[in-house]
């Protein structure tokens, strides 16, 4: 039996195949290099990339200032 679910399972292989998405792909790939982004992830708070310490306290002390 096969449930509505298992048709999706055939469209990505059929994507990935027809390169459905490279454009897209290679756009984000240039924003990222035209902002700055050396290394994966990358994060950006309103715009500006962020390059400190990745934890909590630190993380939203500077969402909250990027707030004000």
């Amino acid at each position: 039996m096969i449930d509505d679910h298992s048709s999706s399972f055939l469209v990505v292989p059929k994507e990935l195949y027809k390169q459905v998405h490279v454009d897209r792909i290679n756009e984000d790939i240039e924003g990222g290099i035209e902002s700055g982004v050396m290394t994966t992830p990358a994060l950006f708070i309103n715009g500006i990339r962020y390059t400190e310490r990745w934890n909590t306290t630190e993380l939203m002390a500077a969402m909250i200032a990027a707030s004000h």
